[in-house]
């Protein structure tokens, strides 16, 4: 006759094939565990190390040969090592536990209705509930101590990408070779920073970007050489400076970050200093500085405004290369290819198709501050067009005292002016951009009664030799160059 669900062939002593399938599971689990308990803390331990590290091997394998995900080996083994503390609480269970469920009859057989009752029992299930609660704590307690150690690396610099030799530029992080470090800090502090190494004279460009940090940063190990350093953050004007780190020094800066606002869109802010070169040794207040040379399509907004027609904006006599003529005639006396206002390159009042995005040139130094009253702005002195580009320190260009790779940095013994702001390569340690070459710039007169002002930093065409802070050639205020354009300062109250 059939046996009942659950019971054992006195023959065979196995238990029925429709035996449930929770109870066959429970049976499988205690003798599991019995035969773990069976061996020492330190088989265990050790059969399940080695066991572990070969799946790791097979798993990394497989990566490589099968095309699984790159996070999978990892993946896999914090599962082991997390899983480690179950299997070692499971082998501390205490040898009345395990002799319990182990349900030896003194025949040697196994005795299943004992082995049943004994996984039933209060006592069994007390052991079992104190292995699992042990293992469980001690996943809990490795995957906290894991997210903390990966937290605590969020503090410091974040490695994006690295290029390599290979790549024709210098690599950002080195362990072979001459390196330095860099220390940033800004004000306001937690600004973003985005690290590109410049490549070298052969390749003439910008490699991808290569680290990304927070200020402030403290002794970011680099490999030597230039780095354009881009700082952005939500409400100030981001700016790019250019860093040179030396072999086994550290490159120490600050920027501090203008705030955006309808007055100060597009500026950055050159702290009070002195200029190296100054044999007065006068000081320059700090002020703000447009961070590029004024554009074709911002002149038009003044032309457009009705600029011209404003006297306001107007030195009341203009001391043109026609003759002198009253200041609020210079609608009808500056214009362009069409005889309307505008500059001498322009026609109908508008800029050649194409060309917004360069700098506004063949003006003169009349019209350049008018467009800057019209701002509420006005023309930089040339001390502090100077101490922009070159601070207080002995460099002789904005980015450093390098001159190879120039056609990175500056625009110089070309054909054409270039964009305004193209090159953050070019940038000074302020964060003022295309002041050497591309147009030559305006600054203010010295005194008011000047009928001629000097034009600084260089050309498109000129050679490089003429960004020199003792190269001092005054213009006739009425002079109109297409090499000659312009950008305008604030004063900080």
């Amino acid at each position: 006759m059939p046996l009942p669900i659950g019971a054992r062939d006195p023959d065979n002593g196995m238990f029925q094939a429709g035996c449930p399938p929770v109870m066959r599971r429970r049976v499988d689990l205690k003798r599991f565990i019995v035969e773990i308990h069976k061996r020492s803390i330190w088989h265990v331990v050790g059969v399940y190390l080695f066991a572990g590290w070969g799946a790791v091997e097979v798993i990394g394998s497989l990566t490589e040969t099968a095309g699984l995900p790159a996070w999978f080996p990892a993946a896999a083994l914090a599962t082991l090592v997390l899983f480690f503390p179950v299997v070692l609480a499971t082998a501390l269970v205490r040898e009345s536990t395990a002799e319990s469920a182990s349900g030896h009859n003194d025949d040697g057989s196994d005795d299943a209705s004992d082995l049943t009752e004994a996984a039933g029992s209060p006592q069994v299930m007390l052991e079992w509930r104190q292995a699992l609660l042990a293992g469980s704590s001690g996943m809990v307690l490795i995957a906290l101590v894991g997210v903390w150690l990966v937290a605590g690396r969020d503090d410091g610099p974040v490695m994006e990408s690295a290029p390599t030799a290979g790549s024709g530029g210098s690599e950002v992080v080195s362990s072979d070779g001459p390196s330095g470090s860099l220390s940033l800090t800004t004000t306001p502090t937690g600004v973003s920073v985005r690290l590109t190494a410049l490549e070298g004279a052969d390749s003439g460009g910008l490699e991808a970007p290569a680290v990304l940090a927070t200020t402030p940063i403290e002794r970011l190990d680099l490999a030597a050489g230039q780095y354009v350093v881009e700082l952005t953050a939500d409400g100030v004007n981001a700016i790019s400076l250019v860093v040179e780190v030396f072999a086994g020094e550290t490159a120490e800066r600050s920027a501090h970050l203008t705030p955006t606002n309808t007055f100060t869109s597009g500026m950055v802010r050159v702290e009070s200093g002195v200029l190296v070169e100054d044999s007065l040794g006068l000081r320059v207040p700090a002020f703000l500085i447009d961070q590029t040379e004024v554009s074709n399509e911002e002149f038009s907004r003044f032309v457009a405004d009705g600029g011209y027609e404003n006297p306001t904006y107007w030195r009341e006599t203009l001391s043109l290369l026609t003759g002198e003529v009253a200041g609020r005639e210079a609608s009808s006396q500056l214009v362009d290819r069409t005889n309307l206002p505008g500059p001498r390159t322009w026609s109908g009042s508008i800029y050649a198709q194409g060309t917004g995005s360069l700098p506004v040139s063949s003006i003169t130094w009349y019209e350049a501050d008018a467009y800057c009253r019209w701002a509420g702005k006005r023309l930089p002195s040339f001390r502090e067009w100077w101490r922009a580009a070159l601070d207080d320190a002995e460099d002789q260009y904005p980015w450093g005292s390098r001159a190879d790779s120039l056609a990175l940095h500056a625009n110089f013994s070309s054909r054409e002016a270039w964009s305004v702001g193209s090159s953050a390569a070019g940038a000074s340690r302020f964060g003022v951009l295309d002041l050497a070459g591309n147009v030559r710039e305006w600054v203010d007169v010295e005194g008011s009664d000047d009928v001629s002002a000097m034009s600084v930093g260089g050309s498109w065409q000129d050679p490089i030799y003429t960004f020199d802070s003792g190269w001092r050639e005054s213009l006739p205020l009425g002079l109109a160059s297409e090499n000659t354009g312009f950008r305008c300062v604030r004063t900080i109250e």
